[in-house]
């Protein structure tokens, strides 16, 4: 009984990650990841701020 509950808790842990997607907060990322992550961020806020600014006036 302890395995097989320890084997679900362990399954619940890989959905709920995988689910949660771009934000695993307490996965350990690598470097490669974390740069092109924070490429992707600040190639969408320079595009919002090119919209806004074309919205704005």
């Amino acid at each position: 009984t302890e395995t097989s509950s320890h084997t679900v808790n362990g399954n619940e842990r890989v959905k709920t990650t995988i689910r949660e997607g771009m934000n695993p907060a307490n996965l350990p990322v690598s470097l490669s990841d974390q740069l092109y992550r924070q490429s992707k961020v600040e190639e969408e806020n320079r595009r919002l701020k090119k919209k806004s600014k074309i919205d704005g006036g």
